[in-house]
């Protein structure tokens, strides 16, 4: 994964607008590398224009002429993409009992979390909703109503309730400046960090157990607020930290990143559940797994014969 562009400017109405050009590849030993790029734009003024906030394209390139092959739409994708994410790290680091969740963040990201919610966790009962705007809110428990009735949904008066109601949250919202702190979580509590600045600095520093999808990647990118954190030496790369008992002056040792999810998933290091503790899990978005995804849709759309042929050279 080479390093991300990264493109900010506002716009005539004041909305933060911002563009991303992350590339990957996927190069397995004796198979046909997949090398890509997703464009994901921004505007927090869309919602209000009854646009989703974000869009864009992701293509893949051929790899002897390295000429576009596939292009599609990237917002629906990266959204399908970050919540299954959440629904694997949700698997491997969550509670092991739970039947009720939080969303913080009524948008396209929460809808596509709640999709997948139903097929992976039956046992989920309950919904609890928040968003600024309650008419988003409103409008997702309405959604949820028509498309998954077995669900409670209760939309939350404040996001601390929210937060405080289950031991499993989501946070898919759109902020740039954290609002959540460390004494609003229960104990045993999983969080989702998905949009990656709800939660203030000290709900990371005092985590059971913190996981990313890429270390480097967090690491470089200071804008948010664990990346910021391990610029800062608050918390520590995994196995970089002075271990306890060998701090200069006695004092108290370093948190440090467990490490990552896929880690977890190859058996290289253990999976920590929330237990007397909370348990964060904070990806920040990784290009490579956007372009396997896309190579996946890709294989389904030539065996389906479905899409559309393009003669753009």
């Amino acid at each position: 994964m080479p390093a991300e562009g990264y493109l900010p400017w506002t716009n005539e109405a004041g909305g933060q607008c911002r563009s991303l050009a992350m590339l990957g590849a996927v190069e397995p030993p004796g198979e046909v590398p997949v090398r890509g790029v997703k464009i994901i734009n921004a505007a927090t003024t869309n919602p209000a224009l009854g646009a989703e906030r974000a869009g864009g394209v992701s293509l893949l390139f051929d790899h002897r002429t390295a000429r576009p092959v596939v292009i599609a739409e990237a917002g629906w994708l990266s959204a399908a993409r970050t919540a299954a994410y959440t629904m694997v790290s949700l698997r491997h680091l969550g509670p092991t009992e739970w039947d009720a969740l939080s969303i913080i963040g009524c948008g396209t990201l929460a809808r596509a979390h709640l999709t997948l919610l139903e097929t992976q966790f039956p046992q989920a009962e309950t919904v609890h909703l928040y968003d600024t705007d309650p008419t988003r809110a409103a409008n997702l428990a309405e959604w949820l109503g028509r498309h998954y009735p077995r669900l409670h949904t209760h939309i939350a008066p404040s996001a601390q309730a929210a937060v405080g109601a289950t031991r499993v949250v989501v946070t898919t919202t759109t902020v740039d400046t954290g609002f959540v702190p460390a004494t609003w979580l229960n104990p045993g509590t999983f969080i989702a960090h998905v949009s990656l600045s709800d939660l203030l600095p000290d709900a990371f520093v005092t985590a059971e157990a913190l996981y990313v999808d890429d270390v480097a990647l967090v690491a470089d990118n200071p804008r948010r607020t664990l990346g910021a954190l391990l610029r800062d030496g608050l918390i520590t790369a995994p196995g970089t930290g002075p271990q306890n008992g060998n701090i200069p002056g006695g004092g108290a040792a370093v948190p440090e990143v467990n490490g990552t999810l896929g880690q977890v998933i190859a058996g290289r290091i253990p999976a920590v559940r929330p237990h007397h503790g909370h348990v964060i899990s904070n990806p920040f978005g990784m290009a490579i797994l956007d372009v396997a995804l896309l190579e996946a849709v890709h294989q389904v759309a030539l065996r389906a014969g479905i899409g559309q042929r393009l003669c753009l050279y």
